[in-house]
């Protein structure tokens, strides 16, 4: 026979299924603070990939130190010559690459971990990396201020790390002098093209020099080469012209390399080119194509001076046509869509579009 439950016996269990709910969400809560305190020492690998650069001297965790915004792992970090960052607090980074101009101080209690191929490399003339009391008192003891996973590579033991060095996986590497003193390196839009120019005030065994592309700072695709002097102990001017760059953002850097074979790169500029080269014939004039690179799909906004037909036309490196197509344009804006049906292969294609039998100057693609 079944017995009824008692009101007095009703709440005690009501306590006890309260009670129960409390101790579960105090267990909970106490798990999201433990995970977001312990977390808070390695930079969020959620961020999307980025060329970070000191934007003043300042502490590495304040976002007013950096732009577009504080780094994270798999960024590649500039920090410009004139800036000083404090390493304020531990951080670890994961494939990252960090550029140091200026100087990255670190605070005697705190450590930079590098992990899963992060590099640091110390620039000349004035890259600097040290560490210690804020006071300029000397340490009690040893302390690791930079390691690889697990690895110390620098400590306050050691005197301060200066340029030419490099620390990753491999150890904490005082290179020194190098073969090329760079003056300077700069990358400026005009007319439609990418003038790069940089001046060396010294080389030695200088075989050739490597201008490099990327859209995110991260790969680089080769877009030309220029020989370099050999040997010299003045100063030489150099200049390489883009004439299919990318449209918007871009980053260039330069790689030199020695008569045998070594090499090493120098720091990244930022360009952004506005328009598409000015790209204009016979009343067609190309205003945007994007995205570059591309997967799937990409799009070319232009505009007609007079309704007509337009052929599209995709070119491989090898000289080859590989899409042909015509559409109906008219006066004013005009898209064309192309998405990925052709399977086209990852590489490098010249676009460009015909108007009244006149065809407007090759736009560099790429598919990645």
């Amino acid at each position: 026979m079944r017995q009824s439950t008692t009101p007095r016996l009703r709440q005690k269990m009501t306590w006890q299924y309260a009670a129960a709910g409390i101790a579960v969400a105090v267990i909970v809560a106490a798990g999201i603070f433990i995970w977001l305190n312990l977390g808070n020492n390695r930079e969020s690998k959620a961020a999307t990939k980025q060329v970070i650069y000191s934007k003043q001297s300042g502490d590495w965790s304040k976002a007013g130190s950096w732009e577009p915004r504080a780094p994270a792992s798999g960024d590649s970090i500039v920090l410009k010559s004139g800036h000083t960052i404090n390493l304020d607090k531990n951080i670890t980074l994961e494939g990252a690459k960090i550029a140091v101009y200026g100087t990255l101080w670190i605070d005697h209690s705190k450590k930079l971990t590098l992990q899963k191929e992060s590099v640091i490399e110390v620039l000349k003339p004035s890259g600097t990396i040290d560490g210690g009391k804020a006071d300029g008192t000397a340490e009690n003891s040893a302390s690791t201020w930079i390691e690889y996973e697990g690895k110390s590579l620098w400590d306050s033991r050691m005197e301060p790390v200066a340029g030419y060095s490099k620390l990753d996986k491999y150890g904490y590497n005082a290179i020194g002098t190098l073969p090329v003193t760079l003056a300077y390196f700069k990358v400026k839009p005009e007319a439609g093209k990418v003038i790069v120019e940089w001046a060396t005030a010294a080389e030695e065994n200088n075989d050739f020099f490597t201008v490099e592309r990327s859209t995110d700072g991260k790969s680089f695709q080769v877009v030309g080469s220029v020989r370099g002097a050999g040997n010299s102990k003045s100063k030489l001017t150099y200049s390489f012209t883009d004439v299919s760059p990318l449209a918007g953002k871009s980053y260039y850097r330069l790689k030199q390399t020695d008569y045998d074979g070594k090499f090493e790169y120098f720091k990244l500029e930022m360009v952004e080119s506005k328009s598409v080269q000015n790209n204009s014939v016979a009343g067609l004039t190309v205003q945007k194509v994007g995205p570059n690179p591309f997967q799937y799909d990409f799009f070319v906004d232009f505009e007609l001076g007079a309704d007509g037909p337009v052929e599209i036309r995709l070119m491989n490196m090898n000289g080859q046509i590989v899409l042909t197509e015509m559409m109906d344009g008219y006066a004013g804006n005009n898209r064309y869509a192309y998405n990925d049906s052709k399977g086209l292969l990852k590489g490098t294609y010249m676009l460009s579009l015909s108007h009244n039998n006149i065809a407007t100057k090759p736009i560099r693609l790429l598919k990645n």
